[in-house]
């Protein structure tokens, strides 16, 4: 959600209602209550929230990141990915 929020943020329609003193059309405040709202729920479920977490590695990313660009339909992605290094990058993030 975090990589896609640049380019989906007006697209998001499930979005929590911004808070009191937000903009009324404030789409990067929404879409923020909307990533928190998500990573409040996976919390609140128990779930792992980290990569790490399950047991991935860094020196394992290469190897992900090509899975992912084999298995992944990519051009279904809000924001365009343009290779191996955005998959890396994400699984940076995530871990």
């Amino acid at each position: 959600m975090e990589f896609n929020r640049p380019v989906a943020a007006t697209d998001w329609r499930w979005w929590p209602r911004p808070q009191a003193g937000d903009a009324p059309n404030d789409h990067r405040a929404a879409a923020r209550a909307a990533i928190d709202a998500v990573r409040h729920l996976i919390g609140e479920l128990g779930c792992p929230m980290r990569l790490r977490d399950v047991g991935v590695h860094e020196r394992e990313f290469s190897a992900l990141a090509e899975a992912v660009l084999e298995e992944v339909p990519m051009m279904e992605n809000p924001r365009p990915i343009s290779g191996v290094a955005d998959v890396i990058e994400l699984l940076e993030r995530a871990w």
